[in-house]
């Protein structure tokens, strides 16, 4: 409680509780100055007087009259207000509430995810008019549903009109038109003068969406992600708490973007990986926040995608989502014929260096004649994925991480460096070898999208390719060019990683080829196999979605693996079944939650011995139906130059566990040598 000696006029009694982003990990009740009683609200950004600083907070809370065991006069007033009006709305408070609690973090960070660093910052934001802001809205003519959109939108148009609760899954194969049936949707909720959030996996997809809506409405809009400058994103959190933006697109973080009035979310490609924040405390999932804000505001969630996650296939299986298959594409093109390639035989046949198969080479051949294009598909970026020792066989790992070096080439002839992933570290292939001393010159093993890019152009001297991976594509605008550059006709083939799966539309390109998936079913994690499905099933519907036929060729070493055939087949309710079963087996989810315990330190052997001790304590404080697994080293144990080791909790209720974890987190020794993650609803189970 803060006190102040000083007497204050305790007229009128009101109060505010903050919550400082630095200092006491409690909220603190202040007294509102009488000059401030107008300005005074919950999610009003502050500052107040603690242990003889001044601090920034949050106003959570304002408390009418005075029930304190405290006289009203020992209380500190508030020092200055900071925002002319809330920072965050109503429905932002409470998420912070839901996040610190379900991802068992202090108020203080759930609350720093949710406020941009301006928004943060020190000093005094104006706001500006906060009126309505008058738009007009004049949509262009929307294209005709056909029937299965038209059943999709009229399920969720109704939800629209009650103005309730619901989340609708819109499960739809690879061009069945989802984008279709999220626009009619958004023009219904915006003629009611309401708001939308539109979130999409990566920045690389917002532009293609935003040229969509652009075309489409003509109300202002903003484009949300972290790559923002702090200026741009400072004023564009302004416009659209002051209400004068109603549609919102962006990445993961838009969720937290403060629109007033919201009435619809859209969470596209609902599946992917990149909804999960995987950076600091909180690890929230953006989709399962999605769901969290539209229920407190009594508004409509979609979830769309070709795969939907088993997570979210379940609930729709057992009623609490509204299912809607879409199960042709809406430009009437069949969907495109999947071939596997066995790689074993072709090795066999023409040698065990050829990186594509005669198949594959020959359609590429004559889609360049036909002026048709390619996409190759490869999911480790790099010329060789591991340099090797010639005399001990040992790996060249980064100094920093337990990690191979990936053999890059640069554009410089005869240069090549060693790039580690994580961290950055590099270092020219003439090295010493730590292990043994030797020097000379390296084993290189494995293929990366550089060494395809070279060796298809030594295949087929005249092909002109792009490459799409974090390499050559380092921020948006070079992705955008890139994407810009292959849809205008400027090379016959796009070669990528995971990147090329997520939603892009090219109208001639007619030819997938997937040069490798092998090695992501042998990552042991439980969701390797649904991650390889979504991801073969994703990469597969870029081709032929116009009037031109497509077709796939997946090459493999395991043309008989289920999983691979179940994709080649399109058939989703098959792999849903199997996984479905195999997860009960194990007790995986949806049969039960899982939370991830991680100790992080630069000494091995402390990060190992805190975990120990951590399971241990968890032993005795958590109910029987939790079920601790074996402390084990992470995927990769070193990173960055600390030391990483997890174990899994297993159980049926996740908000009650990972409240009791938290509070037993609490019983370990405070020290700044050893860090401990709680990862609620981890996506992997092996990597950190």
């Amino acid at each position: 409680m803060a006190q102040h000696s000083d007497l204050v006029d305790p007229l009128p009694l009101k109060t505010a509780t903050v919550l400082l982003d630095t200092g006491s990990p409690q909220p603190l009740d202040y007294l509102i100055p009488p000059k401030d009683l107008s300005l005074a609200l919950p999610g009003v950004r502050v500052q107040v007087p603690c242990r003889k600083k001044i601090l920034t907070g949050t106003i959570l809370a304002i408390k009418q009259g005075f029930t304190q065991t405290y006289a009203p006069s020992r209380l500190l007033p508030l020092a200055k207000i900071l925002t002319d009006e809330p920072a965050l709305t109503e429905d932002l408070l409470y998420m912070t509430h839901w996040i610190a609690e379900y991802y068992a973090v202090p108020l203080a960070k759930a609350l720093k995810s949710l406020l941009p660093s301006p928004v943060r910052a020190k000093k005094v934001l104006q706001w500006g008019n906060a009126a309505e802001p008058q738009w007009s809205f004049v949509p262009s003519s929307p294209k005709t549903l056909n029937k299965e959109q038209r059943t999709a939108y009229s399920s969720i148009e109704q939800s629209l009109s009650k103005e309730q609760f619901a989340v609708h899954l819109l499960h739809g194969v690879t061009g069945s038109g989802k984008t279709e049936v999220y626009m009619h949707a958004i023009a219904n909720v915006l003629q009611k003068n309401k708001s939308v959030i539109f979130m999409v996996p990566e920045i690389s997809l917002t532009t293609q969406t935003l040229d969509r809506l652009r075309a489409r409405f003509s109300c202002p809009y903003a484009l949300v992600h972290h790559k923002l400058s702090t200026k741009t994103r400072c004023e564009m959190w302004k416009k659209i708490r002051s209400g004068q933006v109603p549609l919102i697109l962006g990445a993961r973080s838009a969720i937290f973007t403060p629109v007033p009035n919201l009435g619809l979310i859209i969470v596209d490609e609902e599946h992917d990986a990149a909804y999960k924040h995987g950076g600091d405390s909180p690890k929230y999932h953006a989709r399962d926040l999605s769901i969290v804000r539209a229920k407190y505001n009594n508004a409509v969630c979609i979830l769309g995608s070709a795969t939907p996650s088993v997570e979210s296939f379940q609930n729709a299986q057992k009623g609490k989502y509204s299912l809607h298959r879409l199960l042709k594409r809406a430009t009437k093109a069949p969907l495109p014929d999947i071939e596997i390639v066995d790689m074993i035989r072709e090795y066999q046949a023409r040698g065990h260096g050829c990186l594509f198969s005669q198949n594959l080479l020959s359609k590429i051949k004559k889609n360049i004649e036909k002026g048709e294009k390619s996409l190759l598909f490869l999911n480790r970026r790099g010329y060789h994925t591991v340099a090797q020792c010639p005399h001990c066989a040992e790996p060249i790992l980064c100094q920093n991480c337990s990690i191979t070096l990936t053999h890059h080439k640069e554009r410089q002839p005869n240069h090549s460096i060693l790039l580690c992933h994580v961290c950055g570290f590099q270092q020219t292939t003439k090295s010493t070898c730590p292990s043994c001393n030797f020097q000379g010159d390296l084993i290189y093993k494995g293929v990366g999208t550089q060494k395809v890019e070279r060796s298809l152009h030594a295949a087929i001297p005249e092909v002109t390719t792009l490459r799409l991976d974090a390499d050559s594509a380092q921020d948006i605008e070079k992705q955008e060019k890139i994407i810009r550059d292959f849809r205008s006709g400027k090379a016959d083939v796009l070669i990528g990683t995971q990147m090329l799966a997520k939603g892009l539309h090219f109208p001639q390109l007619t030819l997938v080829g997937i040069i490798d998936i092998d090695h992501a079913l042998n990552i042991p994690d439980f969701r390797s196999g649904e991650f390889v499905f979504q991801l073969l099933t994703q990469v597969a519907g870029r081709a032929g979605r116009e009037s031109l036929p497509g077709h796939v060729i997946i090459q493999t070493r395991m043309p008989n693996n289920p999983i691979i055939q179940m994709a080649a087949r399109g058939d989703f309710e098959s792999f849903f079944l199997q996984e479905l079963s195999s997860r009960a087996l194990f007790h995986f989810p949806p049969h039960q939650h899982l939370i991830k315990c991680t100790t992080i330190s630069p000494n091995e052997h402390i990060s190992l011995q805190t975990a120990k001790h951590f399971a241990t304590l968890l032993v005795k404080h958590l109910p029987p139906s939790c079920v601790i697994l074996p402390v084990s080293p992470a995927g990769h144990i070193k990173l960055r130059n600390k030391f990483y080791n997890h174990f899994l909790v297993k159980c049926p209720q996740s908000k009650q566990t990972s409240k009791k974890i938290y509070q037993t987190s609490q019983l370990l020794p405070k020290t700044k040598k050893v860090s401990l993650t709680i990862d609620v609803d981890p996506i992997s189970t092996f990597f950190t």
